[in-house]
């Protein structure tokens, strides 16, 4: 119960209010024009690139670190969240080599994610600054020419902003077109995302507020945030 809900209700019958221990906090403007802003970039990643249309990004400190559209359709457990979560692990592996002064060539980057879902390597300052644009391999904003020197460069632009002692997923806001299903919230939580917002609901597999609320179990060891857009005239 809320604040704003005790006030109410109480006028119908005494209530006692206890304040929530982890009580999510009122959004100012700024960040909800933020979340809204990286929630349509999901949803044109996952209309462009995901087979069934379901789109995730993942951000540190307000930087755009991986996305992906599913490929659910090739293979059933290639999520959206799956594969960006991947994506992360693969850029952090390559980031503390860089940092611990390990020379490597371009051959030396193994490559990852070679199918249509795959997010072209795009500069984390043009793609939130093109917010609502819909990607493609020839976009003109693609770094370079090859898949391994994209890679490569955007490992090297993550190793200088994120601290070598960077834990999975800490610290990481996810942006879903989509509610996750039990797989990929899980994945989640150990990956230690702090905060998940989502689109649209996932009413015959959603574990976050359609068939369950997994944020909200006491015996897991991690838990995150969770907002839900709501549409106004249809439109974010």
């Amino acid at each position: 119960m809320t604040r704003k809900q005790y006030v109410q209700w109480s006028e119908f019958w005494p209530l006692y209010f206890r304040k929530p221990t982890n009580e999510l906090p009122q959004l100012t403007k700024e960040q909800k024009n933020m979340y809204i802003k990286f929630l349509n970039i999901s949803i044109n990643i996952g209309k462009q690139f995901g087979t069934c249309q379901s789109g995730c990004i993942l951000t540190w400190d307000n930087k755009i670190i991986a996305c992906s559209g599913d490929n659910v359709k090739n293979h059933p457990l290639q999520h959206a969240v799956i594969l960006a979560i991947e994506e992360v692990a693969y850029k952090l592996r390559h980031m503390w080599l860089i940092k611990k002064g390990v020379q490597l060539t371009k051959d030396q980057f193994i490559p990852w994610g070679t199918s249509n879902n795959r997010v072209p390597e795009l500069s984390a300052q043009e793609i939130s600054e093109q917010a609502g644009h819909v990607y493609s391999t020839s976009d003109k904003s693609v770094c370079g020419s090859s898949v391994d020197t994209q890679v490569a460069e955007g490992c090297v632009k993550i190793a200088t902003q994120v601290s070598m002692d960077q834990y999975l997923c800490t610290n990481y806001y996810a942006y879903l077109s989509h509610e996750p299903c039990f797989m990929c919230a899980m994945a989640m939580v150990h990956s230690r995302i702090t905060c998940v917002i989502f689109d649209q609901v996932n009413k015959q597999n959603g574990a976050l507020c359609s068939r369950e609320k997994l944020h909200c179990v006491k015996a897991l060891n991690h838990h995150f945030k969770v907002y839900k857009a709501v549409r106004k005239h249809r439109e974010l």
